[in-house]
């Protein structure tokens, strides 16, 4: 088998080395390969903490008894669409109350009557919403 080997590789073998010339290019070959196990293990740690990411949140995904992608856009939409109605009636009803705490009242004394002085609503809303106070009473 021997007799199969070029001569560097003879002495190569003889040296101790095996496929390296010298003990500075093992010493370099093994640095090298240290590194690149380092930077593997290192993507590997992070690739196993996104994957137990992802598992936790499909674990939470599944307690709600849904996927995130069984959620269809339009049930998206229908959701939006309840919370922006929502916030309209929290709005109207602030708004209600706003004008009733702050709408003109008379003021009686000495045979006249007088408007307190009159807070100017901000937009059109408020000022519609002041309006239909004044008209009710």
């Amino acid at each position: 088998m021997e007799e199969n080997k070029n001569p560097e590789q003879a002495a190569a073998s003889a040296s101790g080395f095996g496929k390296f010339e010298s003990g500075e290019a093992l010493l370099k070959a093994y640095n090298s390969l240290e590194a690149e196990f380092t930077k593997r293990s290192q993507k590997l740690k992070e690739l196993t903490a996104e994957r137990e990411n992802d598992a936790a949140k499909l674990q939470e995904n599944a307690q709600c008894g849904r996927s995130a992608e069984s959620v269809t856009d339009e049930e998206l939409l229908e959701k939006i669409a309840k919370n922006e109605i929502m916030a309209q009636k929290v709005i109207d009803r602030y708004l209600d109350l706003f004008i009733a705490q702050n709408a003109p009242t008379l003021i009686t004394g000495a045979g006249r009557s007088a408007l307190t002085p009159v807070k100017k609503p901000k937009d059109l809303t408020e000022a519609k919403k002041l309006a239909e106070m004044l008209f009710r009473s």
